[in-house]
């Protein structure tokens, strides 16, 4: 199967979550409720209660877009490049990508269900977790750009394709050609 048809099959996998989500019943309390004691106003309830029925949607419309997200990442490379070395590194930092986001969905549930949480660098753990890992992880692919850009990018060959192409079209500018697609002028 090539790349694209395995992008192709990504997005119809999101595309059919997505779906399954909309036609899903509606968790309880996923809008609130009346306050007990102040009219007009909105209580969430039990967030663990909210948060069981689609926490496997939306971690799994989560890992998706992460798999997407690298999957677009290697068809941006040409195949050629393709190397083992790129394949692992991609696939590592996509592992990363995942892991990252499953301790954003159980740091979370942990906390609905226990009430507790700890603290890093002044954030709860989930808020640290999206704060600090979504980018880390997403500085991940960079790195591979940046590291790898003469191996996967633009190698040499690329460059001395590129410097073929340059000279030829200022040889072209150079002599201008001539229009034997015009009649010759007669007097």
């Amino acid at each position: 199967m090539r790349l694209i048809h395995v992008v192709l099959l990504v997005l119809l996998l999101i595309a059919g979550l997505i779906g399954w989500i909309l036609v899903s019943p509606e968790p309880p309390m996923s809008t609130g409720g009346p306050h007990p004691e102040i009219a007009g106003m909105s209580v969430g309830g039990d967030g663990l209660a909210r948060l069981g029925p689609i926490f496997s949607h939306g971690f799994a419309l989560l890992a998706l877009f992460v798999i997407l997200i690298h999957l677009l990442v290697a068809l941006s490379v040409a195949e050629r490049n393709r190397s083992t070395i790129f394949w692992m590194s991609l696939a590592a930092a996509g592992l990363v990508s995942l892991w990252v986001c499953w301790k954003i969905f159980t740091s979370y549930a942990e906390f609905l269900a226990t009430g507790e949480t700890g603290y890093f660098l002044g954030f709860p753990i989930a808020s640290a977790w999206m704060m600090f890992g979504i980018w880390l992880s997403g500085a991940l692919l960079a790195v591979i750009y940046v590291v790898g850009f003469r191996r996967f990018v633009f190698t040499a060959e690329d460059e001395a394709a590129y410097d073929l192409l340059e000279t030829q079209a200022q040889q072209q500018r150079a002599s201008p050609p001539t229009p034997s697609h015009l009649p010759e002028r007669t007097t």
